[in-house]
């Protein structure tokens, strides 16, 4: 085998780590009665307040054009654990509106976790939620391409 098929190997093999552990803790935790999704939101909003207390300063760095690749790629990883902290929440408030019913099938049957978190909120007339969650999607979705754009514009002049 090559360097660069050993290389693809293992960033899959890692890729799936990183996706089978994470979901089949938080699928155990649902369907065991444990509250680890909860437990995980918690903590990763915890996380995420922080890291948006040290996301505002270092955005001013994006001033220098030297800088704008680097602020662009905390930007994206910045994105990666606000979505985390949207699907956790996302897990949380489908559990708590519609129960194991409900995730079972958002997860395997539905749309997604996070679209059917947005339709329980809307018939559960959870209002804050409905903001949190969508003010969440939009912080994803402005960061990762926000960093996008800063990290490849020196690659366009």
């Amino acid at each position: 085998m090559k360097k660069d098929e050993i290389l693809t190997l293992l960033g899959a093999y890692t890729g799936c780590l990183f996706l089978v552990v994470p979901w089949g803790l938080i699928l155990y935790s649902v369907f065991a009665g444990i509250s680890l999704a909860d437990t995980l939101y918690v903590y990763s909003s915890r996380f995420g307040a922080v890291l948006f207390a040290v996301f505002v300063p270092v955005s001013f760095l994006a001033l220098a054009r030297s800088m704008r690749p680097w602020v662009g790629l905390f930007w994206i990883v910045s994105s990666f654990v606000y979505a985390f902290i949207l699907l956790t929440l996302a897990l949380c408030m489908v559990n708590w509106h519609w129960g194991k019913t409900g995730l079972v099938i958002s997860i395997f049957l539905g749309p997604g976790v996070v679209p059917m978190s947005f339709v329980a909120a809307l018939f559960s007339s959870d209002w804050g939620g409905l903001l949190f969650a969508s003010v969440l999607l939009a912080l994803v979705l402005v960061t990762r391409f926000g960093g996008i754009a800063m990290a490849t514009s020196l690659e366009n002049k």
